[in-house]
C-alpha cells in the first residue's frame, strides 16, 4: 500500500480529512472524477531512477527471482475433478506462451491457472478470511 493511501486511510479514520470540498490533503494532486464531479487524491509520481533498476537487477537477484517464479507457477500440478473456466484468448495465447517457453513439457494453461490462483488465495487467505466477515 502506498504512503499517501495509507495516510489518507489513517487521517480518514481519526476524522483529520479536510473541511472543505477543494481543500486537498499536503502535497497530494488530484484527478477529478466525472460521474461525481469530486476529487480523489493519487499520489505523485517518482521516476525510476538508473540506481533504483541497477539494484534490482543483478544477475543473481534475477535468477533467484526465476527459481521462485518457476517453483510457484511453472511446475505440473495434478489437477484432480477438473472443470471450465473461460478466459479470453488474448490472454490465453500470452500464457501459452509463456508456459511453452518457460515451464517443463507437461505443463499446460490450465496448470498455470491452477498455480496462479493456489498462489493468489494462499498470499491472501488472511484478508479473505476477513473480508468475508464484513
Amino acid at each position: 500500500m502506498s504512503d499517501h493511501l495509507e495516510q489518507f486511510i489513517t487521517q480518514s479514520k481519526n476524522g483529520d480529512l479536510p473541511k472543505e470540498k477543494n481543500q486537498s490533503l499536503a502535497s497530494e494532486q488530484t484527478e477529478p472524477i466525472e460521474r461525481t464531479g469530486q476529487s480523489v487524491p493519487t499520489p505523485p509520481i517518482s521516476p525510476i531512477t538508473q540506481s533504483d533498476s541497477t539494484k534490482r537487477s543483478s544477475p543473481k537477484q534475477r535468477k533467484a527471482s526465476m527459481d521462485e517464479y518457476r517453483q510457484t507457477y511453472l511446475t505440473t500440478p495434478k489437477i484432480v475433478d477438473r472443470q471450465t473456466i473461460f478466459i479470453s484468448r488474448t490472454l490465453r495465447d500470452e500464457v501459452d506462451v509463456l508456459v511453452r517457453r518457460l515451464g517443463d513439457r507437461k505443463l499446460s494453461v490450465s496448470g498455470f491457472v491452477e498455480n496462479l490462483v493456489k498462489a493468489h488465495l494462499n498470499d491472501y487467505a488472511n484478508e479473505l478470511e476477513q473480508w468475508k466477515r464484513m
